[in-house]
């Protein structure tokens, strides 16, 4: 049996709304290294690491990393690539869920394609309106996990936990160089890391949550919570 394939069942996989999902496993076959993306932490970075890494082109810096990928897409028959390897690492981040919101918040609700919708869930008519973080956290309360967007799914979905075996997650919120040993595995360094985020800068700094909304988010994300060991 091919080592890989009892890391990552892909029949479970496959019930994680498989259109978006299994494109999320991002495999690295000249490390062995199986990366599962997880927006919102750190993935765009990561990314375009195991791109640079896999074509040997450290120079590559697309403007939209998610779309021009060097990393082949997903397909069941990369899994075979790993066949004759040592077992593979797979790994994920994750991050304290109330500093996902605001940054996802901060990145998405400026983009009308996510705060359209929002403003939907919300009531209103009109999709252009602003929408505040409380508001955000209000349409994410309204909203089903398996039908949230992925950049706030929550992680403990994005991870499909049942149906992958992690050798390291990495808690962004917590130790000092939480990917060290990510990069470690990869061969490279640290510095190696590209400092990126999906859309440009200019977030507000000042955004802050309500003692509400934070009591909602512990409730929506109460799974992350318990799983990734946030207090």
């Amino acid at each position: 049996m091919n080592i890989a394939t009892t890391k990552i069942d892909l029949d479970k996989a496959a019930e994680y709304y498989p259109r978006v999902r299994l494109k999320a496993i991002n495999i690295l076959p000249t490390r062995g290294v199986i990366y599962v993306d997880n927006p919102i932490a750190a993935s765009t970075s990561i990314k375009l690491l195991l791109d640079r890494i896999y074509s040997g082109a450290d120079w590559y810096n697309p403007e939209n990393v998610h779309k021009d990928r060097l990393l082949p897409e997903f397909r069941k028959p990369l899994l075979k690539t790993l066949a004759d390897k040592p077992e593979p690492w797979v790994f994920s981040c994750v991050s304290l869920p109330e500093n996902r919101i605001i940054s996802v918040y901060e990145e998405k609700m400026r983009i009308l394609k996510f705060r359209g919708p929002v403003n939907e869930i919300l009531g209103r008519k009109d999709p252009k309106a602003d929408v505040s973080i409380d508001d955000f956290v209000t349409a994410i309360s309204r909203t089903a996990p398996e039908d949230m967007d992925p950049h706030w799914r929550p992680q403990t979905y994005n991870l499909m936990l049942d149906a992958v075996q992690y050798d390291y997650i990495a808690k962004l919120d917590g130790a000092a160089d939480p990917l060290l040993p990510v990069v470690e595995r990869l061969g490279v360094s640290l510095e190696d890391i590209p400092v990126r985020t999906s859309t440009s800068s200019g977030a507000d700094q000042d955004v802050k949550l309500s003692a509400q909304s934070i009591e909602k988010i512990r409730e929506i994300y109460a799974q992350d919570y318990e799983q990734f060991g946030y207090s």
